[in-house]
């Protein structure tokens, strides 16, 4: 179905529809998850400090090498937070970039050649069009400016600095 259509059919069908758009929705459009960043993260900084060259840990799907990356950050103390933690990409992030102008830049390059995905030409038709996304629509609304038309916030943080 082309996105015109289901913009014309979306009224009569819409209480048949659920949306869930999550990391596949940026993955299908080429922007890393929060997952891939995350051992993005851990990688550079075990590289850095463990003076290693990033070529030595390059493939991140490696379970072996993403347990070696694990064991250190687990046991350096610091206060890394565990596997899969809630606050494990916000950690990782706000301690690989500390400045928030850095978390920008970076995402700014790592999206600038993506594509948006269908559910996103959707999901911005739907709130173009007013229908703003049903129940999620007071969680969406603050990140887009409080509008629903504008851009959300790309600092990548959990909002604190």
């Amino acid at each position: 179905m082309h996105l015109t259509e289901f913009i014309r059919l979306h009224h009569i069908r819409s209480p048949n529809i659920m949306w869930f758009l999550g990391a596949g929705a940026s993955a299908a459009a080429g922007i890393p998850t929060a997952w891939d960043m995350i051992w993005e993260f851990k990688r550079w900084m075990y590289c850095t400090a463990q003076r290693v060259p990033i070529s030595a840990c390059e493939d991140l799907g490696d379970p072996v090498l993403r347990d070696r990356l694990q064991r250190h950050f687990d046991g350096t103390g610091g206060g890394h937070p565990a596997l899969g933690a809630d606050d494990e990409y916000a950690v990782y992030f706000e301690r690989m970039y500390g400045a928030e102008a850095d978390r920008r830049r970076y995402l700014e390059q790592r999206i600038a050649d993506s594509t948006p995905s269908y559910g996103h030409h959707a999901l911005a038709a739907l709130l173009k069009l007013g229908e703003g996304a049903g129940r999620l629509d007071h969680q969406l609304r603050p990140g887009c400016g409080g509008r629903g038309n504008a851009s959300p916030r790309r600092d990548g943080t959990s909002g604190r600095d």
